[in-house]
């Protein structure tokens, strides 16, 4: 359940992520070649021009990052927030509680052990596919402002 669960939260950041970075990436396209029609200014300011827009471009990622490192830090503070409640926890049982706490953490950490590589998985999955898919608006927002400037 917890895979299935940490599957569909990777899914919808990768989803969320990659409609904002074709959205973000169009929307500066077609903003270039609108104002390259529009004023058909010199060289030099519109460098000016393209420089504003990879500002914007770089902001918007920078922003994604971050929103998807906060998503990461808060599964990690849930796992250690997790730790830390069955360890603070078990310092009030009896010693025939401590053996069947033992036995209970050596089934959550058997199983514990068959989640992270699914989370990483799923991790590595995520970013490699925002990362294809970035690249790939990326060329066409340009190849955009290069066939229509």
């Amino acid at each position: 359940m917890a895979v299935f669960l940490l599957r569909m939260l990777f899914w919808c950041i990768g989803t969320a992520a990659s409609m904002a970075s074709l959205i973000l990436l169009k929307t500066t396209a077609v903003l270039v070649v609108v104002f390259i029609h529009m004023f058909k200014i010199p060289g030099m300011a519109l460098n000016g021009l393209l420089d504003q827009a990879a500002a914007l471009l770089r902001s918007g990622v920078e922003y994604m990052i971050g929103l998807l490192l906060n998503a990461v830090w808060s599964l990690i503070s849930g796992g250690f927030d997790l730790i830390t409640g069955t360890a603070t926890g078990s310092v009030a049982l009896t010693s025939s509680a401590m053996i069947e706490l033992m036995d209970n953490t050596r089934t959550a950490l058997d199983d514990l052990a068959e989640i992270f590589p699914e989370v990483f998985s799923g991790t590595s999955e995520m970013v490699g596919s925002f990362i294809v898919n970035l690249w790939s608006y990326y060329k066409d927002a340009v190849g955009y402002v290069m066939e229509n400037a």
